[in-house]
């Protein structure tokens, strides 16, 4: 489920259904917008009011999803994560490249559960 939970209204009841839906041993990707003062800048000011890259209102500070959400959400589900499952992704814009970036998790991030 890529870029997606930040525009659930209920990321937990998201996650579990996502986990019911796993077959036994199966695995979850996930990726999101942190919710941090960075990533409220870049996705939303940068990227939709000033790059217009995104739809104005796409995404909606208060549903954005940090990773102790997410961590809390995938052990309702039963579903284990550990620290190094954990990922950011980082753009350059002079390159219009994402690279992953293992530990920067401040802005976009990504999950293997």
């Amino acid at each position: 489920a890529m870029e997606l939970i930040e525009h659930v209204n209920d990321p937990h009841a998201f996650v579990q259904t996502l986990a019911s839906m796993l077959k036994p041993g199966g695995a979850l990707v996930m990726s999101t917008i942190n919710k941090t003062w960075a990533s409220w800048a870049f996705a939303i000011v940068g990227a939709e009011q000033i790059a217009k890259v995104v739809p104005p209102g796409t995404h909606e500070y208060d549903k954005l999803v940090s990773p102790s959400l997410l961590q809390s959400a995938f052990s309702d589900a039963g579903l284990q994560v550990d620290d190094k499952d954990w990922t950011g992704f980082i753009y350059n814009p002079l390159t219009g490249r994402w690279t992953l970036a293992p530990g920067v998790t401040h802005i976009n991030y990504a999950v293997f559960a």
